[in-house]
């Protein structure tokens, strides 16, 4: 293909590329499952029975991802403050099947925020046999980092991994 235009075809490529590379953030688990783009989905089996999966994944997401941040912005005489917050929640969704999710949520709230926050990594957990539990771990890499995917696996293999620096 010739192009005349250099210049405007590279700010056209930049634009393109720009706007795929932004995903808006999942408002259900659903669509965090199906999120295409800037994903990351990993899947594992323990060699645990599935109770002590979900109990362990339970007891450690609410002990190290709760977490509440305020941050505060100067713009030239106006301060202003805005609150992060982190939602972890493990809830039995079938028989044998659990999810544990974390929500991304901020106050004051956009208008078309939804309540609870955006959906930002999900890990399904589901016995596959008596001592065998498969983690389907899934995150947006532009909230979650891969110290998140690991703590939760090593939560599940029974590990007491220390609280992860950065979600």
């Amino acid at each position: 293909m010739f192009v005349k235009r250099p210049m405007q075809a590279i700010l056209i490529l930049c634009c393109t590329l720009w706007l795929a590379a932004c995903t808006t953030p999942a408002r259900t688990v659903g669509e965090l499952r199906q999120a295409k783009g800037a994903m990351t989905r990993e899947e594992f089996i323990i060699n645990r029975e599935y109770a002590q999966v979900v109990s362990d994944v339970k007891r450690k997401s609410a002990a190290c991802l709760e977490i509440n941040l305020t941050k505060t912005v100067q713009n030239g005489g106006t301060i202003s403050q805005s609150h992060i917050m982190y939602h972890p929640k493990v809830k039995t969704v079938g028989n044998g099947k659990a999810e544990m999710t974390l929500q991304w949520d901020r106050l004051p709230r956009a208008e078309h925020d939804p309540s609870g926050g955006y959906y930002i990594f999900l890990t399904d957990i589901e016995r596959v046999a008596p001592n065998k539990t498969r983690l389907t771990q899934y995150g947006s890499t532009y909230f979650t980092s891969h110290t998140t995917f690991d703590a939760v696996k090593a939560w599940g293999e029974g590990k007491n991994l220390a609280c992860p620096d950065g979600l």
